[in-house]
């Protein structure tokens, strides 16, 4: 698991999860059954610690060299050639002719993407026109606030109030659950509290979010903050330095440097 990123959970994570069984049932074994388990348990403690001996004895002999850890993510940069099906799939605050297009997959419950709009909310302060951002809706499965907060952004948008919406719910993510979607909205500017309610529970407003999703998934995202700079791919979301360094170097049509820094 990434230390960068909210992973989504896929069907397949939770199907195996009711499998092995979380349910009442499973939690009550019966004593032969715990009879069993008991000795499955000592049998493994035997063969761990003999292993565990053998093993000593042969790392002695032969030290292996350390590896990398297999979850680790390289913090690469790679160009998508489809990155512009991200960019129309998402809702764009700034000047959408901006030289800078950032497009972010994005959940309002995940806390690295609440860090990484602080980040660009520094970046975009120095350079407001030279930078946009395109938000693609990512709500990730097993967030208790996602799919519920991608609603309210998107109700908000009618507004014009998307972004507000985005930075207040992220700056106060510690009051979600706290506070209704219907207060977040009115503390971000929207006037019409009777048609943002409406609209909540409007099923179009989750196709779209569905559709914007559909549309991340094709381009195998998979977590998010997913960060995507002029189609330059982030497979580390970029600090504040990094990211000031990514928008100077595509503004100027090169290619950003890797992620140097968490």
């Amino acid at each position: 698991m990434s230390w960068w990123l909210c992973p989504d959970g896929s069907e397949d994570h939770v199907r195996r999860a009711r499998d092995v069984g979380v349910s009442g049932a499973t939690l009550r074994p019966s004593k032969k059954n715990m009879s069993n388990n008991l000795e499955r348990v000592l049998n493994i403690v035997l063969t761990a610690s003999a292993l565990s001996i053998a093993g000593t004895l042969v790392y002695r002999e032969v030290a292996p060299r350390p590896v990398p850890a297999r979850g680790a993510p390289q913090q690469g940069v790679t160009f998508d050639d489809k990155w512009k099906k991200l960019w129309e799939a998402g809702t764009v605050v700034g000047n959408p002719t901006a030289r800078v297009k950032i497009v972010e997959a994005f959940d309002l419950e995940c806390p690295f993407c609440k860090r990484f709009n602080a980040t660009m909310a520094n970046v975009i302060a120095t350079s407001p026109s030279d930078i946009a951002i395109s938000y693609v809706h990512f709500p990730i499965t097993g967030h208790r606030f996602g799919m519920p907060g991608a609603r309210a952004a998107e109700c908000a948008a009618a507004e014009g109030k998307f972004g507000s919406l985005v930075d207040l719910v992220y700056r106060q993510q510690d009051s979600l659950g706290e506070k209704t979607w219907a207060t977040f909205a009115r503390e971000a500017g929207v006037k019409d509290s009777i048609s943002f309610a409406k609209c909540l529970t409007a099923k179009g407003v989750d196709r779209r979010i569905e559709a914007a999703r559909d549309v991340a998934l094709a381009a195998e995202v998979s977590g998010t903050p997913t960060v995507l700079i002029n189609g330059w791919r982030f497979n580390v979301p970029p600090s504040e330095t990094d990211l000031r360094e990514a928008v100077t170097a595509v503004a100027a049509g090169r290619q950003p440097q890797p992620v140097k820094s968490k």
